[in-house]
């Protein structure tokens, strides 16, 4: 499997293909993609965030009828804008390249409208799939004792457990304001989980 890793590398059922590109930039890969799908003949090209742009690109120059699925994992309306200066540039790109996609999965419907509204996509090339959930690890863990100090120390004091990176589209500045009255109103401890 050359230079290929994961986590999740070890459940792969060997009969499954894997080709390297050698490359981990979406950029510089639009060729290395391009001449894959023309050499394949595969059915289905289904590209993750940072190889989306790349992917529709490459079929264009490829010529190849695969049918293409794209898979986004926020909203780009507001996740963007605060990233880096090249975000104007970015978002026009998605505004050109997404909607020729054969589909955009998003992972919410929050996530699939935001393409439909912000991004020109036809409602009709859009779905929300959400990420599974493994519910029997859940209430499993979710049963077992809690072991910190810390959840420990001022017991029956409500705790607000907040999860999600730590980027401006997560939106904590504002979960810290509105923690910051509720405080002002009652005992509350915050956790953020990032």
């Amino acid at each position: 499997r050359g230079l290929i890793r994961g986590p999740y590398l070890p459940v792969v059922p060997d009969d499954i293909r894997f080709l390297e590109l050698g490359r981990s930039r979406g950029r510089t890969a639009v060729l290395d993609i391009a001449r894959l799908l023309r050499k394949g003949r595969y059915d289905l090209c289904f590209s993750m965030v940072s190889m989306n742009l790349a992917a529709v690109l490459a079929r264009a120059l490829a010529h190849d009828p695969v049918r293409l699925v794209l898979g986004a994992r926020n909203h780009y309306s507001r996740s963007l804008p605060a990233e880096a200066s090249a975000a104007r540039l970015k978002m026009l790109a998605i505004r050109m390249l997404y909607p020729r996609a054969d589909l955009v999965i998003g992972v919410s419907e929050g996530v699939a409208d935001d393409l439909v509204k912000h991004f020109g996509i036809s409602r009709a090339k859009v779905r929300a799939i959400h990420n599974p959930i493994n519910l029997e690890r859940v209430r499993s863990e979710a049963a077992a004792p809690l072991d910190d100090p810390w959840f420990a120390s001022d017991a029956g004091i409500p705790v607000l457990l907040a999860v999600g990176k730590l980027q401006p589209a997560k939106g904590y500045p504002d979960l810290i304001e509105a923690f910051r009255n509720v405080r002002a109103a009652r005992p509350a401890r915050l956790a953020i989980l990032g």
